[in-house]
């Protein structure tokens, strides 16, 4: 399924969650810069990214920081080859 948003389309907030996760570990964004939340859209009733509001509490648990490290140095890696 498709927004008319244009954005990226999540069917649920854990897969939105998942995706965020992963996005901030293949780019390195300055602290306060990208995508810090997901939110449920009125139009399609999907879930899509935000860089507005408040910094999703996933972003600050130490388990999943500790996880964005390991997924940005595996894409650093991968860059190099």
């Amino acid at each position: 399924m498709k927004c008319s948003s244009g954005k990226n389309y999540y069917h649920d907030k854990e897969t939105a969650e998942e995706a965020l996760i992963e996005n901030h570990g293949r780019n390195h964004y300055q602290e306060g810069a990208g995508p810090i939340n997901v939110y449920q859209c009125h139009i399609c009733d999907g879930y899509h990214f935000t860089s507005k509001g408040s910094r999703s509490a996933l972003l600050h648990d130490p388990e999943v920081k500790q996880r964005i490290r390991k997924l940005r140095q595996a894409s650093e890696w991968e860059g190099r080859f």
